[in-house]
């Protein structure tokens, strides 16, 4: 309501870094209609996001609810086969535009409950040019996923992943986020990194560990790992230091 009194309200609202953490933004909620299993489904978004395109211009936000219901399945067509049918959809009815206004993803889950394809996820790299913030929080989504992500949203900054499953195959030295130039935020506890067998890590004269050597970001601010461990399938895993520094930076 203070938007509609003067134009100082509202650049002081919009602009003010005072009002970072008590502004009120538009938040798109996706939700399955029906629990069954439905292939069209992921399909079928797709077309309503780009029907509804100059609408959700306003949007900041995305959430995504019961990920593991949003899947492409056909037993008889191959995961690359999906991913170029979803890449082949999106380049026919979605070229030339995005939500530009989105800087934050939410495709968390209360409990791992299942496996996404991640066809979403991977639409919507093509869709949010602008993101800044993803949540993939209990979500057994691939690395390689995030990868694409990173590459796809080089604006990122912030992402958090809890509970990542050992089957992600998220690697402990950091080749995942090798171009997440911008990154500043990682929040990942209790993950289960995989740790590639070659790979030794590295110490500094006292003895401090260092994480994600290989990852891209020298503007790390903020990491979190408590309760993580690392393994490769072949021995016990193994709890990481807390004493852990990442890259080389100033995070802990």
């Amino acid at each position: 309501m203070l938007c509609l009194v003067s134009k100082q309200f509202l650049d002081l609202i919009s602009n003010s870094p005072a009002m970072k953490n008590h502004r009120v933004l538009p938040l798109l909620q996706i939700s399955p209609s029906k629990d069954q299993e439905d292939p069209e489904r992921t399909k079928r978004l797709i077309h309503q996001l780009h029907q509804h395109r100059a609408k959700l211009q306003q949007c900041c936000a995305i959430k995504v609810t019961r990920l593991s219901k949003f899947r492409w399945i056909d037993p008889d067509r191959s995961a690359w086969t999906i991913c170029d049918e979803v890449n082949h959809l999106l380049t026919y009815c979605m070229q030339s535009w995005g939500l530009y206004g989105v800087e934050e993803l939410d495709m968390s889950s209360a409990a791992q409950d299942g496996s996404p394809d991640d066809s979403l996820l991977f639409a919507f790299t093509r869709i949010l040019p602008n993101l800044r913030e993803i949540d993939l929080s209990n979500t057994d989504t691939f690395s390689a996923t995030l990868e694409k992500v990173i590459k796809a949203c080089s604006r990122l900054e912030k992402i958090t992943w809890h509970n990542i499953p050992e089957s992600s195959e998220m690697e402990i030295d950091g080749f995942d986020l090798r171009h997440a130039t911008n990154l500043k935020e990682m929040y990942m506890d209790g993950a289960e990194f995989y740790c590639p067998i070659n790979f030794d890590f590295h110490y500094d004269l006292d003895a401090t560990i260092f994480l994600f050597p290989k990852c891209g970001s020298n503007k790390l601010e903020r990491v979190s790992i408590r309760n993580a461990t690392y393994g490769n399938g072949v021995y016990e895993r193994i709890a990481v230091s807390q004493k852990a520094r990442c890259g080389g930076s100033a995070a802990t």
